[in-house]
């Protein structure tokens, strides 16, 4: 998560325009099986795991179906870890909070590309 939060907040510093609008797309994990769900969502609310704080995301237009996303720093690997949320990322809400202080519009894609449980602890980082 740092690297790509660190990536965008130096990319935004070292120009002397700021981007108009940033688009992130990646990845995340979902708790119920990937055949279950939509393969690909919007992220109109980010939670941070750690603290509970929230960012909702203004919505400049609608691509997918909106969806809250979890954002841990740390690999969820049991559903219990998830409280009440289906959706799961490292960086979401890092760059949500870089684009809300930089007053950036923004928009965050994500694609379904595993499940949470006990095989993400082999998840290479």
């Amino acid at each position: 998560m740092e690297s790509s939060v660190y990536s965008l907040s130096q990319k935004i510093a070292q120009t002397q325009n700021k981007p108009d609008y940033i688009l992130n797309i990646g990845v995340c994990g979902v708790v119920s099986s990937p055949e279950e769900v939509l393969p690909v969502i919007q992220a109109y609310r980010t939670i941070k795991r750690s603290t509970e704080k929230e960012l909702v995301t203004p919505l400049t237009h609608m691509s997918y179906p909106l969806k809250t996303i979890l954002c841990s720093d740390l690999v969820v690997t049991a559903d219990d870890q998830m409280g009440k949320h289906e959706y799961v990322d490292m960086e979401s809400y890092g760059i949500a909070y870089v684009c809300e202080k930089e007053k950036i519009p923004y928009s965050i894609i994500k694609s379904v590309f595993d499940t949470v449980g006990p095989l993400s602890k082999q998840v290479d980082l």
